[in-house]
């Protein structure tokens, strides 16, 4: 996250603040901050946790159908 944050800072920040004084610093600056960068790191984060919550949701389902396909032949003398 911080890597996608930090590039997109240096190529379409405005404006650089610095966190604990929030003072107008020029890029490259420890501890600075921009709008842009902020908001990258925000939707990359929003995306990477949706892609994870889609994948346990597929994994939810392929394990339940497994379950119910192997407790239907458990109960079922045609299955062998």
């Amino acid at each position: 996250m911080d890597c996608k944050k930090s590039i997109i800072s240096h190529l379409c920040g405005l404006s650089r603040c610095l966190v604990t004084t929030f003072k107008v610093v020029p890029t490259g600056t420890e501890g600075a901050i921009s709008a842009e960068g902020t908001l990258a790191g925000l939707l990359a984060s929003i995306l990477l946790a949706s892609i994870g919550c889609l994948m346990v949701e597929v994994l939810f389902i392929i394990l339940s159908l497994i379950m119910h396909i192997h407790f239907y032949c458990l109960n079922d003398s045609l299955c062998v």
